[in-house]
């Protein structure tokens, strides 16, 4: 994965503060500082050449930002009319230009008919631990984003690695959103049982693991989306009796 260093004048636009996907800063002399920003909500602002990180002055010529290609920078103050969503395809041939990515525009184009959403994304990552921890980590902990879908990476080939990187993430597993995928493609393979996807709830994201191919994407998703508005509201606090008839 590309790492890109820039000083902060770089980076931040003056006045005007951005959730970032930070690694760490770093001095001029190569000194490490590694503040606990991830599940803080760490932000940076930029006021007439001076810099706050978490409301505290930085000395902007001796600071740099780590930060990695793939994150966009988004606005501190966006606020949300209706639910994110981050589609997530995880593809060594995809990320490298040699198979164009058909799994993520599918998702999107099935959740966008089932629900609103407000702000949408897309990433083509490889099958990297790292590419995956990060940028789970910006959209979970920084942007908190509604829901996060993943494609790829759930099988048993040696670089499948979605299942295991998503787990450090999760708090809650949804045992119920993982068997109803499974039994829906058992239906139509029985090659279904190596799946190993994961759905769960991580920090105020809703996470959900699909296989790669177009296919199963549309299986897997198909039998989880009746459910899907209904958990999102009972975990954004909806306290509406979930048996309570009309």
């Amino acid at each position: 994965m590309e790492i890109k260093y820039s000083s902060l004048e770089q980076v931040i636009p003056q006045g005007q503060a951005f959730l970032v996907p930070l690694k760490n800063f770093f001095l001029a002399d190569g000194s490490v500082l590694e503040p606990d920003f991830l599940k803080a909500g760490g932000y940076l602002q930029a006021e007439k050449n001076k810099f706050f990180l978490q409301d505290k002055l930085l000395v902007g010529s001796n600071f740099y930002l780590l930060f990695t290609e793939f994150v966009e920078k988004e606005s501190f103050f966006w606020r949300k009319e209706a639910y994110s969503l981050a589609v997530i395809t995880l593809s060594d041939k995809g990320y490298s230009g040699k198979r164009e990515d058909e799994s993520g525009p599918l998702v999107l184009s099935l959740l966008q008919n089932k629900m609103d959403f407000s702000w949408t994304r897309r990433y083509v990552l490889p099958d990297s631990r790292e590419s995956l921890s990060y940028l789970l980590a910006h959209l979970i902990y920084f942007l908190k984003v509604d829901v996060i879908v993943t494609s790829g990476g759930t099988g048993v080939y040696p670089r499948d690695i979605t299942p295991e990187i998503c787990l450090k993430f999760v708090d809650k597993r949804l045992s119920g959103f993982e068997q109803a995928m499974l039994i829906s493609s058992l239906q139509k393979t029985p090659h279904a049982m190596i799946s190993r996807a994961v759905c769960g709830l991580a920090g105020e994201s809703l996470l959900i693991n699909l296989p790669g191919s177009v296919k199963a994407v549309k299986e897997n998703l198909e039998a989880i989306l009746p459910a899907l508005p209904h958990t999102l509201k009972k975990f954004h606090g909806d306290p509406e009796e979930c048996g309570k008839r009309p």
